[in-house]
């Protein structure tokens, strides 16, 4: 009986220490990966500073001491220009790290009027009625009626047709027989429909998040967009296994959009654009990683300490049990043989 208590004892201090190493392993921190936009030293941005404002002109000085914000629209789904990023709860992209540099310049903040509900169409009625000044992207050009400014280009690409890997490399006449996914309302749509004016199998989504999801789920064969939306499929998503099946020789520029009238604005941004090395924010997005397994983890770790402890607890009272177990079964055998005992000496 002793060597079985002694058993069970090691077995739960063994048991205790591998709950505890596990604790303390979810407990670690981990090391994210974020992008880095490489900035000067303060002396050195203060000279850049007082020469970009030398640059201004009275209008856009002006411009600056009444207007110190800035309102603007963006997509939630956007990667990399603008996305909203539920694991760090936070917009990120390249249009933000713009922001951050021209807010350093000119002292401009922006703030975002868009919520996570609007959709594209949204976005443009924001900006068409005047409640956003500007938008974090216009492809240029987009086929519109109405006449929007645009900013000079801070990155570019090529248009294509983006499918899951297993999907023979398309021809022009294939695309024909293919389930295509656009973004109503967005310049992927009109490209295509230019295109391919006489396709029968187009399906239009509201937004991109609606677009890729298609694709994942294998809704479409492919959709409209542009070869640097992989990294969303990849990144944002975190889905292997696509790639650009077919890219057209069709250059498409990005760009911030401005509402009718805001040349001013415009003027301002185009001469921050000019003196920001924008190669290396964009860059840098084209080769983030972000470990959202860590982050996942982390959002699972009360759960798992809970399990644990409950685990714990029940192995703890099952010990327990047997113990008190085998202790009555041997109170019980030394009762049998002392009863036999008394009547062997009755006899």
């Amino acid at each position: 009986m002793k060597r079985i208590v002694k058993f069970l004892k090691t077995e739960l201090w063994v048991l205790t220490l591998l709950v505890l190493t596990l604790l303390v392993s979810c407990a670690t921190p981990t090391t994210y990966i974020f992008p880095t936009v490489h900035k000067t030293n303060p002396n050195e941005i203060n000279l850049i500073r007082a020469s970009f404002l030398n640059s201004l002109t009275d209008d856009e000085l002006t411009y600056l001491q009444n207007t110190p914000m800035v309102r603007y629209v963006t997509e939630n789904s956007n990667y990399p220009v603008s996305f909203y990023s539920v694991y760090h709860d936070e917009w990120l992209g390249i249009a933000h790290d713009i922001f951050d540099v021209i807010s350093e310049l000119t002292g401009l903040t922006f703030e975002r009027v868009s919520t996570l509900d609007d959709q594209w169409l949204d976005l443009i009625t924001m900006l068409d009625n005047g409640e956003a000044a500007m938008i974090t992207e216009l492809l240029c050009p987009e086929i519109r009626t109405v006449q929007y400014l645009y900013s000079d280009p801070y990155s570019s690409d090529l248009y294509s047709l983006i499918s899951k890997s297993n999907l023979p490399t398309l021809g022009w006449s294939d695309v024909h027989d293919m389930r295509v996914g656009v973004v109503h309302g967005k310049v992927y749509e009109a490209l295509f429909h230019n295109l391919y004016p006489s396709h029968e199998y187009v399906v239009s989504f509201d937004c991109s998040d609606d677009l890729y999801r298609a694709l994942i789920n294998g809704d479409i064969d492919v959709t409209m967009g542009r070869n640097d939306q992989l990294l969303a499929i990849n990144i944002f998503y975190g889905q292997v296994g696509y790639r650009s099946n077919l890219i057209y020789n069709i250059q498409v520029k990005s760009a911030f959009g401005f509402a009718p009238g805001e040349e001013t604005l415009r003027s301002i941004i185009n001469k921050s654009l000019s003196i920001i090395d924008t190669d290396i924010i964009v860059s840098s997005w084209a080769h983030t990683y972000y470990d959202y397994s860590a982050k996942i983890k982390e959002a699972q770790r009360p759960l798992l300490i809970a399990t644990v402890i409950m685990s714990v607890s029940v192995l703890t009272l099952i010990t327990v049990l047997v113990i008190k177990m085998r202790a009555e079964a041997l109170r019980a055998r030394s009762a049998i043989i002392r009863i036999k005992t008394e009547k062997g000496d009755g006899i």
